[in-house]
Formats: C-alpha cells, structure tokens, sequence
C-alpha cells in the first residue's frame, strides 16, 4: 500500500503542502544513485522543508514502511541540505543524517506492527531553506498477514536485466549479475515480506554499484592538419619578411610534432588554428621605392581573369581546408594586382592561384548514393562539355585554353555522379564561362596580292619603242 494512495490524518508545512506522485515542483520523483546518474519513481511524496505529515494507522494492519530517500535530483549541485525522519508512535525510528543534493538516495525500513501512528518529517540542513525539495520515493506500507507478494522484487529483476555489459566494469557487472541470481532464487523460496524487501534491497544495492567504463579514446583524425602542413611549405622565403616567415616555420614545425603524436583531437584542431594563423600573417616583402601603380608594361589580364575565375566557387561545396587555401590566394592576388613588381610575379601568383583551384575538395555528401539522382538532369552539360572539345589549343592563349581543360574536367566529373540539380547548373556557369573567356592568338596578316599586270605592259610598250 503507497502512502500516496491513502490519505494523511494532517500536515505541517514552513514553505508549501506536500504533494503526492510528484515532486514538490510538479516534475517527476528522481534521485540520484552511486553511479551519479538518476532513477525516477511513479510513486511517492515530494515535500519541502519543514515538513510534517501524519498518518493514522488504527486500521491498517501494516507490518513495516519502506522507501528511498534524498534531496530530489531536480536540485543536483545546489545548496540544498536536509534530514529524513520517521516517528512510530512518537518514538524516531529512522534518521537519514544530513543529506546534500549530491548525495545517493537512501533506502529504509521501519516496523510499524501494531503501531497506530506514523509521522514523516523532513528538517534543514542547517544553511537556510534553498533548494531543500525532499523526494519519499517508492513510500509504502507492507500489510501484515497476507500472502507474500513478490511483485516488486520481479520489477526490480527486470529492471536490472536492462544494464547492458560493455557500458560498466567487469566487477561491477559480474556483482549484478550475481545479485539477480540470488533475487531470483529468493523469489520462488521466501516466506516473508521482509525478506522480500531484503532481496530488493541486495538488488539495488547492486545497481547503485554498477561503475561505467571509461568511454574509448576516439580516433584521432590529422588528415586536415597534413594538408595545411603541405600548403604552408609551398610559401618561399625570399617573398615574405624575415619575422613573419619564420614565425611560418616555427607553426609548421609544432604542427608537425602534432600530427606525430597527437594526443586528442582538441589538440589538433588547435594545431590547424594556430597554422591557418601563422599563413594569414605572412608579410610580403615590400621593394625600398614601390611604384604606386603598376609598371605599365606588366600584363595583368590573365591574372585578373583568373581571380574573377575562382570567385566562382562556392564554400559549402568544398573541404574547409581547400577552400581556405583558395581564399587565401585570391587575397594575395589581388595584392599583386594592385601592385605588381614585374611580370615574373605576376606569373608566380597565377601558378599558386591555379594550384589553389585544383587543389579544391569537395565536401562529403552527408548521405553519398552510389548512382545518380535518377531526376538530376545532365543533358544540357553534356552537350556543352562536346562543344567545349571542338575548340583547339593553337587558336587560343595557353593560359586560357588550361583554364578550359580544367573546366572541362571538372564537368566530366560531375557527369559521372551528379550529386544534386544545383552542381550540375554551377559547374555549366563555370565551364560557359571558360569558353566565353577564351582569347585568340593574334597571327600576322598575309600580305595582299600585288597586280603587276600594268607594270608588265608598260614594259612591254617601252621596248617596243
């Protein structure tokens, strides 16, 4: 018989009235057990300090009060504190001590045999009333003088079937397992109520002792941070200033230490951080007179072309790292473009621009399909790829006739495993715009035909003469 089902002979309160089947701010009753974690209970008394309830008993034949104690999980970590009592016939039988909000519920049992009156109290711990919510959890009275009811001790079984091995350690497990068998046993053989209690009991006990094992430590992935290391050598030393280039190579060097042994992936993450800074940070050069425009014999077409060319491509469909690099790139480009020195710069930064568009790496689909969308359509890119072959490379600038091939490539790809309508459409813009950008060579014109036919007569005349 719960508590919660009969009702009290009176209450005494400091705060608010005792509640039942919930706790004292209307959620679900829950405590916390040895392992930290919490177990709830349907039934029970949520009250809050200083709490009296009492119960007549003169007609209830019980034998023993049974229930788990502690400050309700609802106030894990604050300062609530308090104490559990129970008074028989106004002599205490039970005192739980001072129990903080993290502290382990507490399980009880008094002899009522014959009793007729049962008091509950809750008191402070001593700090105020903060956060004092008191959970009775699983209150009950064991009739006296009926047959042995087990029902609790086969949930309880069950309830500890349900703990699954690879999540704790060996003892402790093997320790449940041990007292599951021993409930089980006792629930065919016991005789009395109180030893059903005592098997409930030995069972929880062995629940609340049940230790998680450490989680595996998670592989460690360096695959960005290699990559960042390959980039970041690529920069040349006699383009950047003395301070900035060797703080270059000292993050290349403590990058490298991480990818050799990396103890968590926090730390190479951080790693990547503080590369990625270390590249930003790179000071060109600056020549002792610098020209405030660009030498007018400096041809910056191509170059300009390309960066309008990788302004094309769109972050959420390339690898964060990649994407950096190309970003980067086309900042230092632009740079170059402002203020070019000679043509062999301008040459060198459409070499690394171009090794940043083909270093390019498209994000993982979340859910890669091993075929095609059968509703993507790629007719029309296909057709454009063929009409993008007939142009041939003696007709058109080295550069802008590369740039093409490369679209050309990249389209074909996509061809082969379309991911969505939308990258069919974009890599059509960018392989149309290849094709739009192409440049003739310019080839010397033949002379005209020179007429001699009036010469010759004239000639002819005079030697006739």
């Amino acid at each position: 018989m719960y508590l919660s089902d009969i009702d009290w002979k009176s209450t005494q309160n400091s705060y608010t009235a005792p509640k039942k089947d919930i706790s004292i701010s209307n959620n679900p009753l829950r405590l916390t057990i040895k392992d930290g974690n919490e177990i709830a209970y349907k039934k029970g008394i949520g009250a809050h300090f200083n709490s009296t309830i009492v119960y007549d008993l003169t007609n209830v034949d019980a034998a023993y009060l049974s229930a788990f104690v502690g400050v309700d999980r609802q106030m894990y970590g604050t300062i609530g504190s308090i104490v559990f009592q129970v008074y028989v016939d106004g002599e205490k039988q039970f005192d739980s001590g001072l129990m903080n909000s993290k502290d382990p519920q507490k399980l009880f049992e008094v002899d009522v045999s014959g009793a007729k009156e049962l008091k509950i109290v809750v008191t402070d711990g001593g700090n105020g009333n903060g956060s004092d919510h008191a959970t009775w959890g699983d209150a009950k009275l064991y009739l006296a003088n009926i047959d042995v009811d087990t029902t609790e001790l086969t949930e309880r079984i069950e309830q500890a079937k349900q703990y699954e091995k690879d999540n704790y350690t060996e003892s402790s497990y093997d320790a449940l397992q041990e007292a599951i068998s021993e409930a089980e046993k006792a629930v065919g053989n016991v005789e009395t109520q109180e030893e059903v209690a005592e098997a409930v009991t030995l069972l929880q006990e062995a629940i609340d002792g049940l230790v998680k094992a450490k989680d595996p430590d998670p592989e460690i992935n360096t695959t960005k941070l290699t990559k960042l290391i390959e980039q970041a050598k690529q920069y040349e030393k006699d383009s950047y200033t003395k301070g900035s280039y060797d703080a270059l190579q000292e993050a290349i060097s403590e990058a490298e230490k991480v990818v050799e042994n990396a103890e968590t992936q926090e730390k190479v993450s951080e790693a990547i951080k503080l590369l990625q800074k270390a590249i930003e940070r790179l000071e060109r050069i600056i020549e002792p007179e610098p020209d405030p425009k660009p030498d007018p014999e400096i041809d910056i077409t191509e170059l300009a072309k390309l960066i309008e060319h990788a302004k094309v491509y769109e972050q959420e469909n390339y690898t964060e790292t990649s994407f950096a690099a190309l970003q980067e790139a086309i900042s230092q480009s632009e740079k170059v473009v402002e203020k070019a020195k000679t043509q062999e710069e301008v040459t060198e930064t459409i070499t690394l621009l171009q090794k940043a568009i083909d270093g390019l790496e498209r994000a993982p689909d979340p859910e890669p399909e091993p075929n095609p969308d059968p509703e993507i359509d790629t007719t029309e890119l296909a057709k454009l790829i063929e009409h993008a072959r007939v142009y041939e490379i003696d007709n058109f600038t080295e550069t802008s006739f590369a740039a093409l091939q490369q679209a050309i490539s990249q389209a074909e790809k996509v061809m082969e495993n379309p991911k969505s309508q939308a990258e069919v459409s974009e890599v059509m813009i960018l392989l149309q715009k290849a094709i739009d950008e192409l440049e003739r060579v310019t080839k010397p014109e033949p002379d005209p035909e020179v007429d001699t036919s009036a010469l010759s007569k004239l000639i002819e005349h005079a030697k006739s003469i």
